[in-house]
């Protein structure tokens, strides 16, 4: 369990690193800008990674696998808790 943690955190942070530099690269933002933006992606991997572990114990526990229709599910699971997450932030 804290190997798939580890290694959804790594994938994660690479992304969002990925994706803070195209921002920094084609928004040409300020620096103030550009940490608020980084901030806001760090708070959606950690709330994204979490969904996706708290998903993956349920269907284990409920069904013994985790199959395609577990993980469009957690898909959209985890796109509802990242927008809820960001309204409240």
């Amino acid at each position: 369990m804290v190997k798939s943690i580890v290694l959804s955190l790594i994938c994660g942070a690479i992304l969002v690193s990925a994706s803070w530099g195209v921002l920094y690269i084609i928004a040409g933002a300020s620096q103030q800008v550009l940490l608020m933006g980084f901030a806001v992606m760090a708070v959606e991997l950690i709330v994204s990674v979490i969904t996706g572990l708290l998903m993956g114990r349920c269907a284990n526990r409920n069904f013994g696998m985790v199959n395609g229709d577990i993980l469009g599910a957690t898909n959209e699971i985890s796109r509802a808790s990242m927008a809820l997450v960001l309204a409240i932030v």
